[in-house]
């Protein structure tokens, strides 16, 4: 069985949790797994590929389709590296250039506030580029705040894997409740058992605030 990766450091409506102190993510007796973009962080990747496509002149559907279609999994799941991903959407774009964009379009999303004040066990599990989330994680101050970072292009296997839920299930030793930004992905860990929630709201002002620490880029989604 794969083990996962230890860095160092019936449908039921969507909820923002913040709404209730009741809600689980407040609960000490559970384990909270989240989904990094459009739950912890704000949707940069999709925000600044349709930007830069516009930018450049390019169909941004056209673009997007590309990237779903023949970018998405392998980028997800290791095979390729972000400088190919970047090259096959962007021809003629510098690799570091737009990396360096898509990190200052990163903001906090709909739960970050909600894992800055829970004092839960908190895991991270996301479809994820590593060389990307590790260093939002560092200039949001939250490499600490989870007990495991679980990227898609480390385990070798990207949501909705049915594998990767039961790993977490196995692993987590106890009670767990995911939130995810996919329906598909809360369906597949509905069906491996978790308890798990469609996170769709992103609330009043986000965007607005300053992420944490000193790293601040020109342009905050």
């Amino acid at each position: 069985m794969t083990a996962l990766h230890h860095p160092t450091g019936t449908d039921r409506p969507a909820v923002h949790p913040s709404d209730t102190a009741e809600h689980p993510i407040h609960r000490s007796d559970v384990l909270v797994v989240l989904d990094a973009h459009g739950v912890v962080f704000n949707r940069a990747f999709p925000m600044f590929v349709h930007d830069r496509a516009l930018a450049r002149g390019d169909d941004p559907v056209a673009v997007w389709d590309r990237w779903r279609g023949e970018c998405r999994l392998d980028l997800w799941e290791g095979r390729i590296a972000p400088d190919t991903m970047w090259a096959h959407l962007f021809p003629g774009d510098d690799p570091s250039v737009l990396t360096a964009g898509l990190r200052d379009t990163y903001d906090r999303g709909p739960l970050y506030d909600d894992v800055v004040s829970s004092r839960n066990r908190m895991w991270l599990l996301s479809n994820h580029c590593s060389e990307w989330l590790m260093p939002q994680l560092r200039r949001f101050g939250l490499v600490d705040r989870f007990e495991r970072v679980l990227v898609s292009d480390q385990l070798g296997m990207a949501k909705p894997s049915s594998a990767l839920f039961e790993l977490v299930r196995e692993e987590a030793g106890g009670p767990v409740v995911l939130y995810d930004d996919s329906e598909a992905n809360v369906a597949a860990a509905r069906r491996a058992g978790l308890d798990a929630h469609h996170v769709t709201d992103e609330p009043p002002g986000n965007g607005a605030l300053p992420p944490r620490g000193p790293d601040r880029g020109s342009h905050d989604r």
